[in-house]
Order: structure tokens, then C-alpha cells, then sequence
């Protein structure tokens, strides 16, 4: 191990530590000075560390209370990235993510019971309806669409209703072309 530094002046000439009249800039007083400042930098990067983990998780948290299950599930990721066993960010994480699945669902059960419903399925609309229904009973969309079922329903039964009495009485009457019309 080196017993001296040997420094290096701006116009390039060269000293031993030992020759300077600073005790400052001795060996064992630098290297003491660089242990500090290195243990301060560890310190001060320890801080941040534990500041950032704060914060992700509390913005995890902030999400998680607005429902913005995307933004939660990041942000707990970012926690996770600075503490792998943290469970409160893993906790966080998997329920984002279980929320984000079942919102996928209910979306694609949606999209499926407004297809059928425009196509006039309403048995396929409805069985759609009542999927999204026993995620989410109070789902607006899937509320709406079921009211919507129904009254399509209902004015199909009457109309139905209305052609079998038509035809009824053209039986009756014995108005075989007037039924074939109907």
C-alpha cells in the first residue's frame, strides 16, 4: 500500500503530500475525508430510496382509492422496484391487477350485449346483461341496456300478441288470403 499521494499542480509539476504545509492534504486525512463524504452520499442515497418508496406508495394508494387501477398498479410496481417484499405495494399490485381483468371482462361482456342487442338476440343480449350483472350490480351501462332488452322484449310480445289475434279472426272468418298476408 502506498504510503504518500502525489498530486499534480495546473502547470504540471508534481508533490508529495508529506511536502505540502497543509496537514489537510496528507494521506490519512484524505482518505478520511472521502470515507465521510462517501458515507454521506450512501446516507443521502438511503433517504432518497426510502422517500421515493413513500411516495409510490402512496400514490399506489391515491389510485387505488380513485379506482384508477392502471396508474395504482404502476405506481406499486415503482415501490416494488425499490423493495421486492414490501406486501403492501404487493398487495396493491395484485388487486390492480385483478381489477384490471375484471374490468376487461365486463367490457367484453358489453360490447357482446349491445352486438346482440342492435342484431335483435335479446336472449343473447340478456345472458351478456346478466354476466356483467353478477360482476357489477350496479353497472349503468349494463342497467340501461337491460331496460332496453326488456321494452324490446315486451313490444315484440305484443306485436306478436297482436298477428296470432289477426290470424285468429281470419280463421274465424275464413279470410284464408287476408291470413296468408299477415
Amino acid at each position: 500500500e502506498r504510503q504518500n499521494i502525489t498530486y499534480t499542480t495546473s502547470e504540471g509539476y508534481k508533490c508529495r503530500d508529506s511536502k505540502l504545509h497543509n496537514e489537510k492534504y496528507l494521506k490519512e486525512h484524505m482518505e478520511a475525508y472521502f470515507n465521510v463524504k462517501y458515507k454521506a452520499k450512501i446516507k443521502d442515497s438511503a433517504i432518497k430510496k426510502k422517500q421515493s418508496l413513500k411516495k409510490y406508495l402512496q400514490e399506489a394508494e391515491d389510485f387505488v382509492s380513485k379506482q384508477l387501477w392502471d396508474s395504482a398498479k404502476n405506481s406499486a410496481e415503482l415501490a416494488l422496484a425499490i423493495s421486492p417484499k414490501l406486501e403492501r405495494a404487493v398487495t396493491i399490485k395484485l388487486m390492480a391487477y385483478a381489477k384490471i381483468e375484471t374490468s376487461q371482462k365486463v367490457l367484453m361482456f358489453l360490447q357482446n350485449a349491445e352486438k346482440y342487442y342492435k342484431n335483435k338476440d335479446y336472449k343473447k343480449s340478456l345472458l351478456s346483461v346478466n354476466e356483467v350483472l353478477a360482476i357489477d350490480s350496479k353497472n349503468n351501462k349494463a342497467l340501461n341496456l337491460l331496460g332496453k332488452i326488456k321494452m324490446a322484449e315486451s313490444s315484440s310480445k305484443q306485436t306478436l300478441k297482436s298477428l296470432l289475434n289477426q290470424l285468429e279472426v281470419a280463421k274465424n272468418t275464413k279470410d284464408y288470403e287476408h291470413a296468408l298476408e299477415i
